[in-house]
């Protein structure tokens, strides 16, 4: 835990000190009338300085009964704070929790998340959370937290309805979501009352805008100009200056040019001609401004580009993106922009495209002048839930193709049945017991055999996520695992249980989910020698290996 001072316009006399040490993995903090607040693995700790000499001498247990997960890859993140002093973070074994302004209720609001890693609380109480993409999240997501609601993780063994997300995040602009922040201060222009979402794999940041006009919010994301250094998890407005500071960390699947950075966002007061509205209609979609748009060419087709596509849910590490005409069809559906008009105030725009569904993701890039001179490209990734009424305060709108779908209907594909691994012999050899672990590793790095002995490997997945075992020849470990991390787009790979097709393997289990166990025969190879040996589910394979030695 560390105070900074000095912090100015300038930051010429910025000075760190380390006052606490020792925590069990911090990721989240509020301060709370004066008292330091975090959310760490075990417990939600108040931090004391009990003789002023700012080192903290006493950590409080504020409230610890709330379950702990001993995963490594399962954490509790993003502390924050409502209006009535209700404490809020996510994780993935449960979900949502609230926590009371006194520590001694716990309640949980929503789950099935997959490794989400932070939360926002809007002033007027919503909550937001953001899991990342894998098993049964088919993209990383954003959602406005309901009650009670499901969404998605662990769904072969609950087979709950899934409610779709508030915004499906592309890969292209996302593969690892971060916390949230509402911006609640003057001094930010026009972002002021809007959620800004971070970014920690791409070391980024997006607005986040919501279309309330419907039976469910449906969202959008707009992407922020700038990059960080590091994975950014967290952000706040800072008390004095009232601009945006963020922390970040290098991690897994993260961009990151450094272990880690403190940075700060200031809003400059230039124009800011981002998109800050959005509202999905049975037509097509206006896009709100701050500024006036140029009028001087009503009904052009030539100033904004649209497509759209879908996921599909399986129990696979996320989804290739798509066609919604073609289900069957990777890629993206090219949208017919009818026209497009400046609309309403001046600072909105029409996008008529009446072929329009309910879509995961619709895709607008805009080519647009405002007044003043200043041309702008600027882009906007919306989910599409439902669709609105006709929008039609413009000149001879398009008749609307009749008889398309309302609401969006996810795909959901359950998982095939466990294939046989090796068919034919099932002849036991000497008994070898493997177990997957929590950290990306097996228990056993070396395993020894004689030439050609028969061997009765079995594997027990103790860890939370889905593990395998391929043993390759040695030549083979790079190619396999280059491989594997490629079919993370192969809509088929659960199928294939993670397997490449590739002659370099010579035995393999099925894939394992948590706390599962099978065992497989087969011969050990007869010349002497070195035989990797890994995990092949996608990102596993360069830490979690190891080799059968025959000799």
């Amino acid at each position: 835990l560390w105070l900074v001072k000095g912090i100015d316009d300038g930051l010429e006399k910025v000075v760190w000190k380390r006052i606490a040490q020792g925590l069990n993995q911090p990721l989240g903090l509020e301060i709370v009338d004066g008292k330091i607040h975090a959310i760490c693995k075990d417990q939600i700790a108040i931090f004391h300085d009990l003789n002023g000499d700012e080192e903290i001498d006493f950590f409080e247990n504020f409230c610890n009964t709330f379950r702990t997960s001993a995963g490594g890859h399962d954490y509790n993140t993003g502390l924050q704070l409502d209006a009535d002093g209700n404490f809020y973070f996510a994780t993935k074994h449960d979900g949502v929790y609230r926590i009371s302004p006194d520590g001694k209720t716990v309640s949980i609001l929503a789950d099935g998340l997959r490794n989400p890693n932070g939360i926002g609380v809007a002033p007027d109480g919503r909550v937001w959370v953001t899991p990342q993409e894998g098993q049964w999240t088919p993209a990383s997501q954003i959602f406005n937290v309901q009650p009670g609601a499901f969404y998605g993780h662990d769904y072969h063994r609950r087979n709950e309805q899934i409610e779709p997300a508030t915004v499906y995040v592309p890969r292209g602009i996302d593969n690892s979501t971060g916390g949230q922040l509402y911006i609640t201060t003057d001094k930010w222009g026009p972002m002021k009352d809007r959620l800004i979402s971070f970014s920690f794999g791409a070391n980024s940041h997006y607005l986040v805008l919501e279309d309330l006009s419907g039976p469910k919010a449906q969202g959008a994301i707009v992407p922020l100009d700038g990059d960080f250094i590091s994975g950014i998890h967290r952000g706040r407005i800072h008390s004095i200056d009232e601009q945006v500071y963020v922390v970040g960390t290098q991690g897994w699947g993260t961009y990151s040019q450094t272990h880690g950075s403190f940075e700060r966002v200031r809003y400059t007061e230039k124009p800011v001609y981002y998109p800050i509205g959005f509202q999905v209609f049975q037509n097509g979609i206006r896009v709100d401004f701050d500024h006036p748009i140029t009028s001087d060419a009503p009904g052009s087709t030539l100033r904004v580009f649209g497509q759209q596509w879908q996921y599909i849910y399986t129990m696979g590490y996320g989804s290739p993106e798509f066609s919604i005409r073609d289900p069957d069809q990777f890629g993206h559906d090219p949208l017919e922009v009818a026209s497009t008009h400046v609309v309403g105030d001046g600072k909105s725009i029409f996008v008529e495209i009446p072929e329009i569904v309910p879509a995961m993701t619709i895709y607008l890039r805009m080519h647009l002048e405002f007044d003043g001179g200043e041309r702008v490209k600027t882009d906007l990734f919306a989910t599409a839930l439902h669709l609105g009424e006709a929008f039609t305060s413009f000149p001879n709108p398009r008749e609307i193709v009749s008889g398309k779908p309302q609401e969006l209907e996810l795909i959901i594909k359950r998982p095939p049945p466990v294939p046989e691994i090796e068919p034919g012999s099932h002849e036991p050899g000497r008994p070898i017991h493997l177990k997957a672990l929590t950290g990306l590793k097996y228990d056993k790095t070396r395993i020894s055999a004689s030439p050609g002995e028969r061997i009765s490997l079995t594997l027990e997945n103790t860890d939370v996520m889905p593990h395998n075992w391929v043993m390759v020849r040695y030549e083979g470990y790079t190619n396999v695992g280059e491989k594997a991390d490629l079919m993370v787009n192969d809509p088929s790979a659960i199928e294939k249980q993670y397997i490449p097709e590739d002659r370099d393997i010579l035995h393999h289990t099925r894939l394992l989910n948590p706390g599962e166990s099978t065992t497989i025969h087969f011969n050990a190879p007869v010349a002497p020698g070195h035989y990797p040996f890994l995990c092949t589910f996608p990102g596993h394979w360069q830490v979690m290996r190891g080799y059968l030695i025959v000799y």
